[in-house]
């Protein structure tokens, strides 16, 4: 462990040497009436992108001029076609291919929301050409910018981070940073979406006054996957005690984690909804009465849908990942090693430390809230 931390350390040492080479200097105040197009880039996973949903609405707002395209995963395009603050989705298409895109577009800023000390994001958005970047500055990172933000010390979740990138936009500009918050639902489901939805739970049995619980059993790496049999149990339990119906949620490459799952499940038969484009899976979200899984992307998916949940939370680091809203539960048990962010673990301690009895009694808390609503 600490060799790869040493070697680590050497280098981001060599990489600030040579980033210093390409450093831009710090721009000075924006004339917002210039900034008359934005690309915001945001490539990685569904979560990441969920969570930023609020700091792109916010740029909008701030800049209300300006035409608003957003560079993401192409799965991730689906769930965001409706947006009225989004004016264009470009779906990446490989680094050199995509930062070509972005170059012909001439955008005036662009702006990469990765929080964290890899380059690849940074140097899409230095290689875009655009005439201003911005993007955090982390691990000299911030040479790749013109609009250079250094987060502060102060832990908070990861969209709140965000929208403190966006202050300090707002503040370049000449406009007041208190005005940046966080407005509204930033998710919603589209009517041909919700009918779709009705009619899959329809066809399965499940009617609109049912309880439904989802459960997602999957997680972005290992590290963050509570133990199939425990899904299981717990969903046996809970299914039997509220008499309500088991969905399980899962994209296209968990399908073989359902069918892993489902004959664990023997107490209580489970619909399986898998491998649906993002806007039809959101919209079955928004039917559940709430929602069970781990830290993942159907998680943040349901908090921004203003869907209850119960979650596990693994090696992830609670201060960021914890899902925005007041109606949710995490189950964490933190070891030593706690909250170390690796994709893989052979002792998985702080996952498997979490029991069926935590998580049954978290349920009993949502449910217990909901018939008080």
């Amino acid at each position: 462990m600490n060799t790869r931390y040493a070697l680590k350390n050497i280098y981001l040492a060599l990489r600030k040497s040579l980033l210093s080479i390409l450093c831009k200097a710090d721009a000075g105040p924006v004339d917002q009436g210039k900034v008359i197009s934005i690309v915001v880039i945001r490539i990685d996973r569904i979560g990441d992108m969920v969570v930023s949903l609020p700091a792109i609405k916010a740029l909008k707002e701030i800049f209300p001029g300006c035409r608003l395209s957003v560079l993401l995963a192409p799965a991730h395009a689906a769930l965001l076609k409706d947006s009225p603050w989004i004016d264009e989705l470009i779906p990446y298409r490989g680094f050199f291919r995509s930062a070509g895109v972005l170059r012909r577009k001439r955008f005036f800023l662009a702006i990469d929301l990765l929080m964290d000390y890899t380059l690849k994001t940074a140097l899409l958005a230095y290689l875009s050409r655009a005439r201003l970047t911005a993007g955090f500055d982390i691990e000299a990172r911030g040479c790749l910018f013109d609009l250079k933000f250094k987060p502060g010390p102060r832990k908070m979740r990861m969209g709140e981070c965000m929208l403190e990138l966006v202050r300090f936009l707002a503040k370049k500009s000449g406009k007041s940073p208190d005005a940046v918050r966080a407005q509204g639902q930033v998710l919603s489901v589209s009517r041909e979406n919700m009918s779709f939805a009705d009619k899959f739970l329809a066809r399965h049995g499940i009617e609109r006054d049912e309880a439904v619980f989802g459960i997602h059993p999957g997680g972005n790496f290992p590290s963050q996957c509570w133990e199939l049999r425990k899904f299981a149990e717990l969903a046996g339990r809970i299914s039997r005690k509220y008499k309500a119906r088991i969905v399980i949620i899962a994209s296209a490459g968990e399908k073989k984690l359902v069918s892993r799952l489902v004959p664990l499940m023997k107490a209580q038969p489970a619909l399986a909804a898998a491998g649906f484009p993002l806007d039809k899976t959101a919209a079955i979200i928004s039917r559940m009465t709430l929602l069970i899984c781990n830290n993942s992307g159907p998680l943040h998916i349901a908090a921004a849908l203003g869907v209850p949940t119960v979650s596990t939370m693994g090696p992830s680091d609670p201060d960021l990942w914890s899902p925005e809203g007041s109606n949710h539960i995490v189950i964490r048990v933190a070891p030593d090693c706690s909250p170390c962010n690796r994709p893989f673990c052979r002792g998985h301690e702080c996952l498997k430390a979490i029991t069926v009895e935590e998580m049954e009694k978290a349920v009993d808390t949502q449910m217990q809230t909901l018939w008080k609503k």
